[in-house]
């Protein structure tokens, strides 16, 4: 079975930018992301993607593998729709309520009293069960559709270290604007691109 490089890089790419987004945030807030909470992190991200995937194969198992190639990209593409329309409405409503002041950050990490100086990794578990579960559609999509889940899964762990670290270096420098509408976009861009190319092989 093909490992399908590409989608193998795209759907990994697409599990980890709300991280990215959220190390973004958290730079802006001047959080360090200790290596311990970023290692968490991935884990159970990485955990979350094998078992997404795994139960997308099953699946797969019992459908000819034309049927199962068309479901998987049609599940991916819908997901990439949804994450764009959402992704719409959160901005509307946030711009709707500018005159709020606090980081979006509080949003995604929902504790609006965070005002830790270092993230630790028992402040980093329900984060991490947060991210994992908005990607659980996406690996059950890509697992019908054949993707490897082991090379998934080895190939969104490192990146999810990357994002993390990279994410909240740039939080320093960036402005709050550039984190979680962007992220969105990108990540379900990359959802959808992913579907239609595994339609077409």
């Amino acid at each position: 079975m093909s490992l399908h490089i590409f989608s193998v890089v795209l759907i990994s790419i697409s599990s980890n930018t709300d991280s990215f987004a959220v190390a973004i945030a958290y730079g802006i807030k001047q959080v360090r992301i200790t290596h311990l909470a970023n290692f968490t992190i991935a884990t159970i991200s990485s955990i979350g993607t094998f078992a997404s995937m795994s139960i997308g194969a099953l699946i797969s198992n019992y459908l000819p593998r034309s049927s199962a190639n068309t479901l998987g990209s049609g599940v991916l593409i819908a997901i990439g729709l949804v994450g764009l329309w959402q992704t719409s409405e959160h901005e509307h409503q946030r711009r709707k309520i500018r005159q709020l002041t606090q980081p979006d950050l509080d949003l995604l990490v929902k504790d609006p009293q965070q005002r830790r100086k270092y993230l630790k990794a028992k402040q980093a578990l329900p984060l991490a069960f947060s991210l994992t579960i908005n990607n659980i559609g996406g690996g059950i999509g890509a697992g019908i559709s054949g993707l490897n889940a082991t090379l998934t899964t080895l190939v969104t762990f490192g990146l999810a270290l990357l994002a993390m670290s990279i994410g909240s270096s740039l939080g320093k420098k960036f402005a709050r604007q550039m984190t979680e509408f962007w992220a969105g976009i990108l990540s379900a861009s990359l959802i959808i691109l992913l579907g239609i190319y595994e339609y077409f092989n």
